[in-house]
């Protein structure tokens, strides 16, 4: 027996809504869908743009995702207090599953985490459109584990892409430890 989507789930259960006048409505926020390829435009003009910059830029996106994430969540479903674990399982498979970033694998070893799935959307894509790259493209998504696993243990952490698809890599992994 196949398991129902966690995204069909939550339309199911009201936690996404979409509105009479054609507006996603996610836990109480408005959200649209917007295609892998869109990120990656706006990483590559801000790269063009602001060179220096770019890369912090999307990671500040996706730190400020996750944080605005768990304001809703904490919001919205009452979480005052969660336990850590329980939030970081709610969190991947949300992440996984309602989000369409595909599956992760996680492990870690001592205070350092560590990230793979067999290629990010985003890279799958950046390769189509813009041909093998030099470097990581994933930066977004660095941005988005660093502050998880920042919120999850309590301490600032930094994240860095070690091997990319859109570099040629057989997969994107991800290496996200302390800051210090």
């Amino acid at each position: 027996m196949v398991e129902e989507s966690p995204f069909l789930k939550l339309v199911k259960e009201g936690k996404i809504e979409f509105s009479k006048d054609g507006k996603i409505i996610g836990f109480r926020e408005y959200a649209i869908f917007m295609p892998v390829r869109t990120i990656n435009k706006l990483y590559r003009v801000v790269k063009e743009k602001i060179p220096t910059e770019a890369t912090e830029i999307l990671k500040d996106l996706g730190r400020f995702q996750i944080r605005e994430a768990v304001r809703r969540y904490i919001k919205t479903l009452g979480w005052s207090s969660i336990e850590k674990k329980k939030f970081l399982e709610f969190g991947f498979n949300l992440l996984t599953s309602s989000m369409g970033l595909g599956s992760f694998k996680v492990c870690f070893s001592d205070e350092n985490f560590f990230i793979s799935t067999s290629k990010t959307p985003f890279a799958e894509e950046f390769l189509l459109e813009y041909g093998k790259q030099n470097e990581p493209i994933d930066y977004y998504l660095c941005g988005m584990w660093e502050e998880v696993f920042t919120i999850f243990t309590g301490k600032p952490m930094i994240c860095e892409e070690v091997k990319c698809y859109a570099k040629g890599d057989d997969c994107c992994e991800f290496v996200v430890k302390p800051k210090e």
